[in-house]
């Protein structure tokens, strides 16, 4: 199911770029870009880590510490994209937005094994 829910988002991100060029620019194209980016490698580390949490035979780790860490690297390169590379923060929004998006779609349209 998370695949899928990554390949929507890159599909509605595809399609928001293209958007986003025709209205915004290429600012707000790569904005869309770069959030489509940070929200599928947040969607990928929380499998991630759910996957080690859950997994019965794995030691304990560092825990909490490192999801802190991972956000936080999550936010710095946020804060690199609108700060420095200065990307359209809009279009960065959008681009973030677009998980959310394919995460209501693969809702209403899953159906349950019988």
């Amino acid at each position: 199911m998370l695949a899928r829910v990554a390949r929507r988002t890159l599909v509605i991100s595809a399609v928001l770029a293209a958007g986003a060029l025709v209205l915004g620019g290429l600012s707000a194209a790569a904005g869309v870009v770069g959030g489509a980016a940070l929200s599928i490698m947040s969607l990928l580390l929380l499998k991630r880590g759910t996957a080690r949490l859950a997994d019965p035979a794995r030691p304990a780790g560092p825990g909490p510490g490192l999801v802190l860490v991972r956000y936080a690297l999550l936010g710095i390169a946020a804060y690199v994209m609108v700060a420095v590379l200065r990307l359209h923060p809009v279009g960065l929004l959008a681009g973030v937005s677009a998980i959310v998006l394919a995460i209501t779609i693969e809702a209403a349209t899953y159906r349950r094994p019988s």
